[in-house]
């Protein structure tokens, strides 16, 4: 009744729910209508009853009347009805319709021109076809694209309308509904083909569709900034096989129904940033595929104890940062995660740390930064099981010397340790036992004066380089580790990385450009004080030249040396700082055969390859004493 009634509460002012019965409806239609010429126009008609309620036979009109239906079913057409078939578009025409569906504009983006072509074919100048086809492919790459070409060949023998019905014949595939702000509500999808469903940023739609029919296995579902404000009790009776649910920024959705448990093929969820959501079932141990959790910024203080009485025993990644866990809110045996490889829990507000954790054996991330309550790891055995740890964050968390566990150098898997922001002034001495350490974060450290000794593979370090005593650590570990690696005519030389920055205030000479040129200061080398010249630049080079100049009157001589850099930091092909040691190796013999000694020499000459933007130079010694004050470069 819902049509019949609109038709005659607009046109007779009569109210919408006046008329509950059919027949008397169709009475009262074809009373009033009878004596006026009209023209009916029914859009999209794909039932037969819709035709029979509403004009069902001419009589019921005025003399000249005329009914207009438009449908995609040739069976709902009788036989004396006048039936007038929509041409298909032109070709030209076609690719038009079909470019403003699937890239929002009319000429194609040229990677796509041949698959168009071949998907526009097989559309047959259908509008419909073009539109959905087009709509289902906006926004996907081109691999996606080539999968679904694929897919339509296959049904290419099949009618058009049938490869095209979405809602009740269960034909399904992908439905994107992203961004429909105004989006408040749709019945039902029966989605027994459906591999993909998108809402998210349907703001408006509070309540979750009604599905019909069992899943695909490889269903996806994403949700992110809709409007949802809960889940059915049955659609995760009806989806056993749903693999990946994307819940996150959904912040009215306050608690996941006990039946998502049922969903035993789930490998992923995300709750992230759902800003009210305050726990999770207690059955969620019963999801043995489960490999990820992400449930960053929600209000789960306390997991589930069956994540590890059942175990979750696929889990590979837990997210609970910034969910305000106390002392006691983790599990204390979330060591028998045997599988969790990923572990962030930055942001919280325990004390202590559950001690199981140090027998993680898989875990390779470990992230408990700004966690600023956290206190000493009293008891904490790294050593215990954490042998596939590869990154370390313990940044912010207010440690003081004694802080850090003096095992903290039996990490022998450890590649990145971030520190930053902290307030020891000194760091245990098994530092330099990280055979493995690639990347030392202490930035913001305040208090520290001294950087520890270096581990062999350690090649990018953030700290305070206005700190003259940082600098000067930095370059005396430079000069114990390097091992001047000297071939006929070039050194081969160790290199360290930090982030982009201004040159520090230590290198006393500093340029702009690919060269620097210095004046040396009267008898600046002494003998087995001397370490080299301390260099650092902005910009990328490989190789470049030193050059000493002795000034005799009119007379200069000259030594050159090459040297080459070993760049491993992630930042070499980044705007970055970059610190090298160049010494006198390889100058001395040529001095020596040239009769002379490095105090003959009162310039030098720094010339980088490549795009070097500004540098500097200082003179090291061993001591940072009066040597160093008084050879300062001029």
């Amino acid at each position: 009744m819902g049509a019949l009634g609109y038709i005659l509460s607009k046109l007779f002012g009569e109210k919408d729910n006046c008329v509950n019965d059919k027949e008397v409806g169709r009475s009262m239609l074809a009373k009033k209508l009878q004596l006026k010429k009209i023209l009916v126009v029914l859009d999209d008609i794909d039932h037969r009853d819709q035709l029979e309620y509403l004009a069902k036979d001419l009589s019921w009109f005025g003399k000249g009347s005329r009914i207009i239906a438009t449908t995609r079913d040739k069976r709902l057409i009788g036989e004396n009805d006048v039936v007038f078939e929509v041409e298909t578009l032109l070709d030209r025409d076609a690719i038009k319709l079909f470019n403003q569906y699937a890239f929002k504009e009319k000429v194609p983006n040229k990677r796509f021109k041949n698959l168009t072509l071949e998907i526009v074919s097989l559309a047959k100048g259908h509008p419909l076809a073009l539109k959905v086809w087009g709509s289902s492919l906006h926004r996907m790459d081109i691999i996606e694209w080539e999968s679904a070409l694929v897919r339509i060949k296959k049904n290419s023998d099949v009618e058009i309308t049938e490869n095209l019905k979405i809602s009740y014949d269960g034909k399904l595939i992908r439905l994107d509904l992203s961004y429909c702000e105004s989006l408040e509500r749709f019945p039902y999808v029966n989605g027994e083909s459906l591999e993909f469903l998108n809402l998210k940023y349907c703001s408006s739609l509070e309540k979750f569709p009604e599905f019909l029919g069992i899943m695909k296995p490889e269903l996806k579902i994403k949700m992110s900034y809709s409007g949802i404000r809960e889940l059915p009790l049955s659609f995760f009776d009806l989806q056993p096989h749903l693999r990946v649910l994307h819940l996150s920024l959904m912040e009215n959705l306050v608690s996941l129904p006990s039946s998502i448990c049922k969903s035993k093929g789930l490998v992923r969820i995300d709750v992230s940033n759902c800003s009210k959501l305050e726990s999770l079932p207690e059955e969620i141990g019963d999801l043995e595929n489960l490999k990820e959790l992400d449930a960053i910024y929600t209000l789960i203080s306390r997991p589930p104890s069956s994540i590890v009485d059942e175990g979750l025993c696929s889990l590979e990644y837990l997210d609970l940062s910034y969910c305000n866990i106390i002392d006691g809110g983790l599990p204390e045996d979330i060591g028998s995660l045997s599988s969790l490889e990923v572990l962030k829990l930055r942001g919280n507000n325990f004390e202590h740390l559950p001690r199981s954790i140090a027998q993680l054996g898989a875990l390779q991330t470990l992230d408990l930064s700004k966690c600023r309550r956290l206190k000493a790891f009293l008891g904490f055995r790294m050593a215990e099981g954490l042998c596939s740890l590869e990154e370390l964050d313990l940044s912010y968390c207010n440690i003081i010397d004694g802080g850090l566990p003096e095992d903290i150098g039996s990490l022998s898997s450890l590649k990145e340790l971030k520190l930053g922001g902290n307030n020891f002034e000194h760091l245990p001495r098994s530092i330099a036992q990280l055979g493995a350490l690639q990347t030392l974060d202490l930035s913001h450290c305040m208090r520290l004066t001294q950087l520890p000794e270096f581990p062999q593979q350690l090649h990018t370090i953030a700290a305070d380089w206005s700190n003259d005593s940082i600098c000067n650590s930095l370059f005396q570990n430079i000069s114990s580790l390097q091992h001047d690696i000297c071939t006929s005519d070039s050194l081969s030389l160790r290199v360290f990385t930090t982030e982009e920055g201004n040159i520090s205030r230590w290198f006393h000479h500093r340029e702009d450009g690919t060269s620097i040129f210095v004046k040396l200061p009267k008898n600046w080398y002494v003998s087995e004080k001397f370490l080299g010249f301390a260099v650092c630049f902005s910009g990328q080079f490989i190789d470049g030249i030193a050059h000493l100049f002795s000034y005799q009157g009119r007379r200069v001589t000259c030594i050159a040396q090459k040297f080459a850099l070993s760049i491993h930091s992630e930042y070499h092909v980044l705007p970055a700082i970059h610190f090298f040691l160049v010494p006198l190796t390889g100058l001395l013999d040529k001095l020596k055969a040239n009769g002379k000694t490095p105090n003959d020499y009162g310039c030098i000459k720094l010339t980088f390859s490549e795009e070097v933007k500004k540098c500097g130079v200082r003179l090291l010694y061993k001591h940072h004493d009066s040597v160093t004050r008084i050879c300062r470069i001029l």
